[in-house]
C-alpha cells in the first residue's frame, strides 16, 4: 500500500519492524511474554501500525513458503522461521495471519490490550513449538 511505502523509508518504521521481528519471531520462552506485552501496552497508540507490520512480516514468510518470493526476503528472520518458510509450511503463516486479524478485531472491543498481545505472542510460540 502507499501508506506502507511512505513509512518504509523511515528509521522509526524499521526500528519498530526490527523490534516486532525480534519479539514475535524471536520469542524463545514463555517467561518473556509478560515483559514484551507490557512494553507493547505502553505504546497502545501504535497498535494498528504494529499489527500492520506483523501482517507484512507474516505475508513475506507466506510468500516464500509458497515459492512466490525469494528466500532472501527473510534474511533477517530467525533461522527456524526461514526454515519453516523454505519447507513450505504455508498453513503456519495462514494461522498467524488469522490470529493477527482476530487481535485487530478484538482491539475494537473492551479486551485489555496487554492480554491481546499476550495471546498473539502465545500463538507465535505455539506455532514455533510444532517444528
Amino acid at each position: 500500500s502507499s501508506d506502507l511505502l511512505s513509512v518504509a523509508g523511515s528509521e522509526d518504521w524499521w526500528n519498530l519492524r526490527r523490534q516486532l521481528l525480534n519479539d514475535f519471531f524471536g520469542l524463545k520462552q514463555r517467561a518473556d511474554i509478560p515483559g514484551i506485552s507490557g512494553a507493547m501496552k505502553e505504546n497502545k497508540g501504535q497498535a494498528d501500525e504494529q499489527l500492520r507490520i506483523l501482517d507484512e512480516l507474516i505475508r513475506g514468510a507466506m510468500l516464500v513458503s509458497l515459492g512466490r518470493a525469494p528466500a532472501s526476503r527473510l534474511e533477517d528472520y530467525p533461522e527456524a522461521w526461514r526454515k519453516a518458510a523454505a519447507a513450505g509450511k504455508y498453513a503456519v503463516f495462514v494461522r498467524l495471519q488469522d490470529a493477527t486479524a482476530l487481535t485487530r478485531r478484538m482491539l475494537q472491543s473492551n479486551v485489555g490490550i496487554q492480554a491481546l498481545w499476550e495471546s498473539l505472542l502465545l500463538k507465535f510460540m505455539e506455532e514455533r513449538s510444532q517444528w
